[in-house]
């Protein structure tokens, strides 16, 4: 019998939990950086990864915070290096917030974190199951760029 979509949601959930655990505790895993964030800053320099340089209310309303967490988040990851502010070419009363050199090489390294370990287990899939994977995981991306709850946070297109 064909499993429904909820328990199919359910089945990559657990794996997906199975898996994180794992990847973390695998001796290959990289360290986390040296420069550690909160997790609330780490969401910011994630969203400006992906999107780019914003300005404070668009980050406060995809963050779910106030205005002046924004400018405490902000001004503390900019007392680090991790993120510069900007004039907004297109408003100058705006200032946009984006990721510095240094910003961009914290976010690299949190994202390579466990990564060697997911590479390795990688090269042990058979051909057939590492074709679906990637089938799935691009559907996975498509969908969740074709679900960005506010057109300012569609993802930019893949790098050539």
């Amino acid at each position: 019998m064909d499993q429904q979509p909820a328990e199919l949601v359910a089945e990559v959930d657990a794996a997906r939990r199975a898996i994180v655990a794992q990847l973390h505790a695998h001796p290959r895993c990289a360290p986390l950086p040296e420069a550690p964030v909160t997790m609330q800053q780490l969401r910011l320099l994630m969203l400006l990864r992906v999107h780019g340089p914003v300005g404070g209310h668009q980050l406060a309303r995809h963050l779910d915070v106030s205005m002046p967490t924004v400018s405490g988040l902000v001004d503390r990851l900019v007392e680090r290096g991790l993120v510069e502010r900007r004039p907004d070419p297109g408003d100058r009363r705006v200032r946009l917030v984006g990721l510095s050199d240094q910003g961009h090489a914290v976010v690299a390294e949190y994202e390579a974190a466990g990564w060697g370990a997911g590479e390795e287990i990688l090269q042990h899939l058979a051909t057939q199951d590492l074709r679906a994977l990637a089938q799935g995981l691009t559907a996975l991306a498509q969908a969740l760029s074709a679900h960005a709850t506010d057109a300012e946070y569609a993802p930019p297109p893949p790098a050539p």
